[in-house]
């Protein structure tokens, strides 16, 4: 179910519903766009950002040369930004701005042209200089956080801000900027340098890049992130997948994901990528991470859109939580095309489902009986499919002690703890009060609602000798059996032996 625009007769620039974009992606597959969007100019980028709903999903576009759409198409808005954003100007001697539209090899040209090396690598980048900002481009032993001074980002909201490069905090191939912000221009920084000099560097670089990845073919460059210490292509070969084929997508001979031997999907492409990962860890044991982003609805979901009711609510002390976590799954599936029915869970939810007849449940529900196999067995009774645990992996994730003896069966190391009664815990006085003064750091409940955690910040020192004091002259009873309390021994100053056997005892605890 494609969401509605209410702003579409407001804006400047060009805005395309169900409009194709595997002409538009380097790939030249994929499903259509919900709707495209090319701004007029910035203050048209931004008031179209500011007046789209919340809830609508916004996805930046350049060329699409590290992009795989699937075949489902992209829901919400695609923001393709136009000419008006591929202006080069020069700052200074050794700077250049940007506009986020350019191509990579422009901006390379436009750096010798002014004399300014160290741009260089960017005639190897096929992608636009806001893609490159946004993901840390780089080839040839250099990067955008090499040369980055400041950027210009639109967020989702329409605010315009400045941020230097060292705002978005880079790292190999990514940068902390929201998948939804929208670069529109950046300034780049290099040295003074020799035209012919910088001429020469960018011919190696387009000559070697011709080599390994030839611009005629659909080739996915850089599929996957190089691993510390290793190239990614060199563990694809080792796995034996050159060659690999999945339906119209190949492994080409230079180990770059796909060629094209025959009409490839975007299904195709991922396939394989998926097939080449699985082969590669078992080969050598290294997870390849995908460096290409994957966007949009899978053809089968675009195609059989699903009557989805999301149970939330319900009457656990987490009734808030789950209402509010299923309001925004209930609107993240609308945005995927299902038919959506949010159900608050009452007594009476067996018959309102078996009204609605729901292809799937989706459990949002927080705390018993959401979690603890009492929803999933009435689920299973009705031969309805639902998203959570089965009913008795539900049933033992619920009782905190015996999922940490599953846990420990399983050789996976547990703290140690005990168990008392909720009951006489709280009725115990001073433990409740005088322990958590005295450093007692965490109560958990044995079943139901999560942890309930209750965390205890460490007293200052005064604070805690003051609270043992009271320890000594408060009569101090045992407490024993049923909600888990981690073991914690409190310090205090002077020998252990100056403590009673009670007090000892409930410092224990």
């Amino acid at each position: 179910m494609m969401q509605a625009l209410p702003i579409q007769r407001s804006v400047r620039g060009d805005l395309e519903q169900g409009a194709a974009l595997d002409t538009l992606v380097w790939f030249r597959t994929g499903g259509p766009a919900d709707w495209l969007f090319r701004p007029a100019d910035l203050a048209d980028l931004q008031d179209f950002l500011a007046a789209l709903p919340e809830n609508m999903p916004v996805l930046p576009l350049g060329v699409g040369s590290n992009l795989l759409v699937r075949d489902g198409g992209v829901p919400g808005v695609v923001v393709r930004l136009s000419k008006a954003f591929a202006g080069i100007e020069p700052v200074d001697p050794v700077t250049l701005r940007c506009g986020a539209a350019a191509m990579g090899i422009t901006v390379a040209s436009a750096a010798r042209d002014a004399g300014i090396a160290g741009l260089e690598f960017l005639r190897g980048i096929p992608g636009t200089v806001g893609g490159a900002v946004r993901m840390n481009a780089g080839a040839y032993g250099r990067e955008l956080a090499d040369i980055l001074v400041e950027c210009t980002v639109v967020f989702r909201d329409g605010d315009r801000r400045v941020l230097p490069a060292s705002a978005l905090q880079y790292s190999y191939r990514h940068s902390e900027l929201p998948d939804d912000a929208i670069v529109v221009d950046a300034v780049l920084r290099g040295r003074s340098g020799d035209r012919a000099v910088i001429q020469t560097e960018m011919d190696r670089i387009a000559a070697e890049r011709e080599a390994s990845q030839p611009l005629r073919t659909r080739t996915g460059g850089s599929t996957f992130k190089n691993p510390p210490g290793a190239k990614a292509w060199e563990l694809i070969d080792r796995a034996g997948c050159r060659g690999l084929t999945i339906g119209g997508a190949q492994v080409s001979e230079a180990l770059q994901l796909p060629a094209e031997p025959g009409e490839a999907t975007s299904a195709d492409i991922e396939s394989l990528g998926e097939t080449v990962r699985t082969r590669v860890k078992a080969a050598t044991g290294v997870d390849l991470q995908w460096e290409i982003q994957r966007v949009g609805r899978s053809a089968d979901i675009a195609a059989l859109p699903l009557h989805v009711v999301v149970l939330m609510g319900g009457w656990s002390s987490e009734r808030a939580v789950s209402l509010k976590s299923g309001a925004g799954i209930a609107a993240a599936l609308e945005r995927l095309g299902h038919r959506v029915t949010p159900l608050d869970m009452g007594r009476d939810v067996a018959e309102k489902l078996a009204a609605l007849k729901p292809d799937v449940v989706f459990n949002a529900l927080h705390g018993a009986p959401g979690e603890d196999g009492s929803v999933q067995g009435l689920l299973e009774l009705m031969g309805i499919p639902y998203t959570h645990s089965g009913v008795t992996a539900s049933a033992v994730a619920i009782d905190k002690q015996m999922t940490k003896a599953v846990l420990r069966a399983a050789g996976i190391r547990m703290p140690e703890g005990r168990i008392v009664r909720s009951d006489t815990l709280f009725a115990a006085d001073p433990l409740p009060r005088l322990c958590a003064e005295a450093q007692c750091r965490r109560f958990e409940r044995r079943r139901g609602d999560h942890h309930r955690g209750l965390q205890r910040r460490k007293p200052d020192p005064p604070r805690r000798r003051r609270a043992l004091e009271r320890l000594r002259r408060t009569a101090c009873r045992t407490v024993h059996s049923g909600a888990g309390v981690d073991r914690h021994r409190a310090r205090r100053p002077g020998a252990r032996g100056d403590r009673t056997g009670a007090e000892e005892r409930l410092l224990r605890l």
